[in-house]
Parts: structure tokens; sequence; C-alpha cells
């Protein structure tokens, strides 16, 4: 049925190493394929595979930022979007070990880090978040609420940006 002994010893090896490579590689956490909270949720010092956490990749002028995403770079600037401030932080999806971004929990589902002053971010977005303020030492969560005026602000504004990237990229 499936041929003489030898054969089916090879078989077996065979599929037993493409599991074992299958499965190591699947065990690493890139940018767009984390587990639940991402591959720079904030918690322990060790990832689930043992791994230490790092500080994620510098980008912006004078690599005073850090990549949120692939092509996103965000600081006390603010944030860049697809742009060439934001070319370094492709690299950080073929690294393997994830990195710890700067910031608290926010956003719908906790699954975004404040990352700048009213800006939450996850991998491949940012939204407004009033409740992201810079403080002295990094950001945290606010208590208090802004206007309807500067949230809508924000909002134009960061289309306007994502726009702009998306046009920039098609010349």
């Amino acid at each position: 049925m499936f041929g003489t002994p030898e054969r089916l010893s090879w078989k077996v090896l065979t599929i037993a190493v493409i599991f074992v490579c299958a499965t190591t590689t699947c065990e690493a956490c890139f940018i767009s394929d984390c587990a639940r909270g991402g591959k720079r949720s904030p918690g322990s010092a060790l990832t689930g595979a043992g791994h230490p956490l790092r500080q994620c990749i510098s980008c912006g002028s004078n690599n005073s930022g850090h990549c949120i995403g692939p092509s996103i770079c965000c600081g006390d600037f603010g944030c860049y979007f697809g742009t060439q401030e934001t070319a370094v932080c492709q690299e950080e999806k073929s690294i393997p070990v994830p990195c710890e971004s700067k910031g608290t929990p926010c956003g719908e589902y906790g699954h975004g880090n404040c990352v700048a002053d009213k800006i939450c971010c996850e991998e491949y977005n940012c939204s407004y978040d009033a409740n992201c303020t810079t403080k002295n030492d990094g950001f945290q969560k606010a208590d208090s609420s802004s206007s309807t005026a500067f949230k809508r602000a924000f909002k134009d504004l960061l289309e306007d940006k994502i726009f702009s990237a998306m046009n920039a990229r098609r010349r």
C-alpha cells in the first residue's frame, strides 16, 4: 500500500521535518500576524517564546521617533505615514523578536498604544484618542476629554496625511 519500509520511513521523516520547520517558522511574530494584543502590546518583559522585548526601530527626524508599523513612525513630533521617514520601519517586519512601543494601551479594544499627544496607533492605523496625553515620563491616558472641534480637526488632518501618502505612492 505505501511501498517498501524504506520509502515509508523516508516519507515519515520528510513529513516530520516539514512539520518542525513549519511550526518553528510560525512561532515568529511579525508586525502583521501577531497574537491578540499585537507585537507591541505592553505586558511582561518576555514574549510567549521567552525572548526579551526590545526597543522598536528608531525613525523620523534625528531618529527621535519609533516605528509603530511598517509605514508609521511616531514620536514627540507627531506621526509620519508612508513617508521617507517611515522607510526604515519596513525592516521591523523581518525581525522575529517583538519590540515594545512606549505608551499605554488605548483604542476601542486596547490593542493600540498612545504614541503622541492625542494619537493612538495600532500596527496599520492611527486615530484620535482624547485620553492619550504626553507627560514628562512618556505617554499616559488622560482623565479629561477634548472638544469636538479639536477631534474633528485632528481627524481631518490625519485623513489628509494618509490621503497625501497614498497619492505620493501612486506617482
